[in-house]
């Protein structure tokens, strides 16, 4: 069939119709699919959550589960802050050498294992406490960041590892060094060292030890025959303990810093406390392995030190010395003249119009750190300013003239004169006044002092003689002049001034004894050395004995005692020549006589050296590590070199020298005729 334009006519198509029923089996089947797939979803999920236990309630402790780490990829924003570097550092080494997830045990330690690597989105979070187990007794605890594998997974706890179980190897190879460098190793255990970036730590300074031959545990002592009194301390001011009986055995276990006390175990009541070494004499010792060659087994210095019982206070102590002051005739308490320096060359005047009196200076000088101090025979105390000889002050406040020594501790000043009173007398800057004032007795009669003072704590000493030419040792309170205790009589018919050493004060007379500073008892006395012709010097630590007392006799032997017994302390050396002074440095002991010093060594009473001087050195000679200075009294002041005597200088003044010298700093101060103080300085 064909229409108008001569083309065959197509029949009309019949629309496809799309019926229902189609179109809903299609959903039904769709929707089946899905809700088989949900379920089987469902089912998953809950034998999922089942095995890794999600669906329950938490436990106290839950086991942590690794998964093997994804390929880290290092966090490039890291390097704004130390922890994100320390991140990038633990990335490489997992990324070098990554290792299989272990199985750890939790315990209570808090130990985390490094390193931890994050994935590449992972942001550093904040820092928490990390303890690293070590070799030490007490892990030591370190601020580290702790970095999670899954920023977006739920965080559990931390799992820790015993401190002796090894971290994860981990050696990195081909790593850049990031912009902070660590600086200190910390050891994780005894085999595994991790670098962990911590501040800069300067240790103190490790004291240099002092060097000790050897130290024994305890040595034998048996108590004499007179018995000895334990006490709680080491000094006569402390408390009874007990009483042990005559040539009882003990133990001596320790030793105060001189070894004149001694702890000792044990009384019959098993007490252990300090008795006197002179007590309980040393006796059936043997030397150990490493002792030095010729040791004495039965010496106190082997035992340990042990101080006071904390608590109970000190026992009787002078305070240091100040600089640019000489407080005691013999400079110190011990009577060795031995001082910080003496100048060794170039001496120079510094009081160009020297400082006089009506009448000469009777008495030794002595230095404060205010001032010059000397009494004159005008019946005057003077002070001078040591820089100029300025006069600050005169006193005359006093019943009789002033020969002795002086003595000074703080702004106050001691004498005693020639009619037995003692005084105090306060330096008040622009003038000086008596704060107290005594007459002091001994046998009911006045004693007059016949030596320099000396002091200890708050006590003054000095030997005197009353009418009835009996010497007794005078011990004053320093506060008031009131007796400390009762006047002790010195046998013989002279007295040497005393020398102090921890708590003993040694007095040299017709013999040499050794008494109690705080109650006058006397604990030793040697009666085979007669007639001390000079002032005993006493010294601690000696190279014999712990400490040691110096002595010169009648026959001008000198005698080495230990000081704590009495006993001799090696051999004695006769001087062949008279001896009126004697002076001790660490290494040798100098004596000086009439045109003559000499210098002995300490350790084998060797003489070392001896030169002729002009004259014979007033009160003695004054000494330091390096110089000798000797002022004599026909008016030469002679510094000589302590290891050789070499002469360093040589001051000829015109005047001779009527009393002792003292040396205060740079200064050098020496009473002379005419009435004057001669002050020097020299090149140090």
């Amino acid at each position: 069939m064909a229409n108008g334009s001569g083309l065959p006519t197509q029949p009309p198509r019949t629309p496809v119709r799309h019926t229902q029923v189609s179109n809903r089996a299609n959903d039904l089947l769709a929707l089946l699919v899905l809700v088989i797939a949900l379920l089987g979803i469902g089912v998953c999920g809950l034998l999922w959550g089942s095995w890794t236990r999600l669906a329950l309630a938490p436990t106290a402790t839950p086991t942590p589960t690794e998964a093997l780490p994804p390929t880290p990829t290092p966090d490039r924003a890291g390097t704004q802050v130390a922890q994100a570097v320390m991140t990038q550092i633990a990335t490489r080494q997992v990324a070098a050498n990554p290792s299989p997830p272990r199985q750890t045990t939790p315990t209570s330690d808090n130990v985390v294992l490094l390193p931890v690597a994050p994935n590449s989105s992972s942001t550093p979070i904040a820092a928490s406490t990390v303890v690293i187990a070590t070799s030490a007794p007490t892990p030591e605890t370190i601020l580290l960041p702790v970095v999670r594998l899954d920023p977006t997974s739920t965080p559990t706890e931390t799992p820790t590892i015993t401190p002796t179980e090894p971290l994860p190897t981990a050696t990195p190879t081909n790593i850049a060094t990031p912009e902070f460098t660590p600086t200190q190793v910390v050891t994780a255990t005894a085999t595994q060292a991790v670098d962990v970036p911590t501040p800069t730590f300067t240790p103190p300074p490790t004291p240099t030890p002092t060097p000790t031959i050897f130290i024994v545990g305890e040595l034998k002592g048996r108590v004499d025959a007179d018995g000895a009194t334990m006490k709680e301390g080491p000094s006569s001011i402390y408390k009874d303990v007990t009483t042990l009986g005559a040539s009882m055995d003990v133990l001596l276990r320790a030793r105060d810093a001189t070894g004149e006390w001694v702890y000792v175990c044990c009384s019959t009541d098993n007490q252990s406390g300090w008795v006197r070494q002179h007590s309980v004499p040393l006796n059936g010792n043997t030397l150990p392995d490493n002792a030095p060659e010729g040791a004495d087994p039965n010496n106190v210095r082997w035992l340990p030190f042990r101080a006071p019982p904390v608590g109970l206070g000190l026992p009787p102590q002078s305070p240091t010395i100040l600089p640019n002051t000489y407080p005691l005739t013999r400079y110190n308490e011990n009577n060795t003249a031995f001082v910080p320096a003496i100048p060794q060359s170039s001496l120079n005047s510094i009081w160009n119009i020297y400082e006089r009196a009506a009448q000469p200076f009777l008495s030794p000088a002595i230095v404060s750190d205010r001032g010059v101090i000397a009494y004159s025979g005008d019946g005057h105390l003077y002070s001078f300013t040591p820089e100029n000889g300025d006069q600050r002050w005169r006193n005359n406040e006093f019943r009789a003239q002033i020969t002795k020594a002086p003595a000074i501790r703080d702004t106050m000043i001691y004498l005693a004169d020639d009619g037995g009173n003692a005084y105090g007398v306060e330096d008040l800057n622009n003038n000086a006044a008596v704060r107290w004032v005594r007459q002091v007795t001994a046998n009911a009669q006045p004693a007059i002092a016949v030596t320099g003072l000396n002091m200890l704590a708050d006590f003054i000493f000095y030997g005197a003689r009353n009418s009835a030419n009996e010497f007794y040792l005078i011990s004053l309170n320093r506060s008031d002049g009131s007796d400390h205790f009762a006047p002790v009589k010195i046998d013989g018919g002279q007295i040497r001034a005393p020398a102090i050493g921890n708590q003993l004060v040694f007095v040299g007379g017709e013999f040499v004894q050794a008494i109690d500073v705080s109650n006058g008892q006397t604990i030793w006395r040697n009666s085979d050395i007669k007639n001390i012709v000079v002032a005993p010097v006493y010294r601690s630590p000696g190279p014999i004995a712990l400490a040691e007392l110096y002595l010169v006799d009648q026959a001008n032997v000198l005698h080495v005692l230990d000081a704590n017994t009495g006993i001799p302390a090696g051999v004695s050396l006769s001087t062949n020549e008279a001896v009126t002074g004697i002076a001790v440095n660490d290494d040798m002991i100098f004596l000086s006589g009439p045109n003559y010093v000499k210098a002995i060594s300490r350790k084998d009473r060797n003489q070392i050296w001896r030169v002729n001087v002009s004259g014979e050195p007033v009160g003695g000679i004054i000494v330091s590590a390096n110089v000798v200075l000797a002022a004599t009294n026909s008016g030469v002041i002679q510094l000589l070199r302590a290891a050789d005597g070499a002469s360093l200088d040589t001051e000829a003044m015109g005047v001779n020298v009527i009393t002792a010298s003292a040396v205060a700093g740079s200064y050098i101060v020496v009473p002379t005729t005419g009435n004057t103080l001669r002050v020097y300085t020299g090149a140090p």
